[in-house]
């Protein structure tokens, strides 16, 4: 009994490990350009003070 569950643990665990494929795959991103405008003081928007 002992060598039934021992032979069925190993194919399992073979099964998993040889299942599993090995994939070099990327995704290439047009470039993006960020911009930005900082909100003057008398701005009609909440703002969070600056760090010194």
């Amino acid at each position: 009994m002992k060598r039934i569950m021992m032979l069925g643990c190993l194919l399992v665990t073979a099964n998993a490990i040889f299942s599993q494929e090995v994939k070099d795959s990327f995704y290439s991103l047009t470039p993006v350009e960020v911009r930005a405008i900082r909100a003057g003081e008398n701005a009609p928007f909440t703002k969070t003070p600056e760090r010194k």
